[in-house]
């Protein structure tokens, strides 16, 4: 199976993920995603993943704003905890397009010729890939503000404000509660992974704003970590930090 995005999201789920709707898996022999997902969940990835899944090659952008990278980074994790044949190609931008054709993998191999090699020594039933996993850098998506605006209690006020709100007085501001995971620019809090608990203003479809917490969008985190502003605000539901 291979595919980029949409395609390579259909290829980690046939050959991964389509048990859990009680389907047989096909025989797939390996799987080369760019830019895919499967599932941002640890219990799902180390329930679906087993020693009999498939081979995976996985080229990503750490910082990929379409697609984000944390369901890849879980699936390279599981890869490597299980020891099975994996290799990772990762770039630290925010495209969401990798050049397959142009961009330099390792070994002198553009990342076309190094899937091209793996895929052949898989295929031969070679039990492990010489091509080893390039490591993934740290993505750092996850120390972006959030846009969407949040509840603030302000010394016993309940106000709505955004981050640039928090700009102006960083040094108070950022110790309301909620904030400082909401701003983590701002605040500088970006080694700290957590969600925000504070409620946010999400934009509906017809431009009106209604309440929602992290908790809403790990109801449906594929869905909803790719709504503007959540992924920021969401960041340990959204698998970004």
């Amino acid at each position: 199976m291979n595919g980029f995005s949409a395609g390579a999201v259909i290829s980690e789920w046939i050959g991964y993920g389509v048990e859990a709707f009680g389907i047989s898996s096909p025989p797939v022999k390996a799987v080369v995603s760019v830019a895919g997902l499967l599932t941002y969940a640890v219990d799902e990835m180390s329930t679906w993943i087993g020693l009999d899944s498939p081979p995976v090659f996985l080229v990503h952008n750490a910082n990929d704003r379409v697609v984000p990278y944390g369901s890849t980074n879980l699936l390279m994790n599981r890869f490597e905890e299980l020891n099975k044949p994996r290799a990772l190609h990762c770039e630290e931008t925010k495209a969401h397009l990798i050049d397959v054709m142009a961009v330099d993998h390792q070994q002198g191999m553009k990342i076309i010729q190094a899937q091209y090699a793996w895929l052949k020594q898989i295929l031969s039933e070679t039990s492990t890939s010489t091509l080893s996993p390039t490591k993934a850098p740290t993505p750092t998506v996850a120390s972006e503000d959030t846009s969407l605006r949040f509840r603030v209690n302000e010394n016993g006020r309940i106000i709505w404000r955004g981050c640039n709100w928090v700009k102006v007085v960083p040094e108070t501001r950022c110790s309301f509660d909620g904030v400082s995971s909401a701003c983590s620019a701002t605040c500088g809090s970006s080694d700290v992974c957590e969600d925000t608990p504070s409620r946010l203003k999400v934009v509906r479809y017809d431009g009106s704003e209604v309440a929602r917490g992290c908790g809403w969008v790990a109801n449906k985190p594929r869905r909803r970590c790719k709504i503007n502003g959540l992924r920021e605000a969401c960041r340990d539901t959204c698998g970004v930090c």
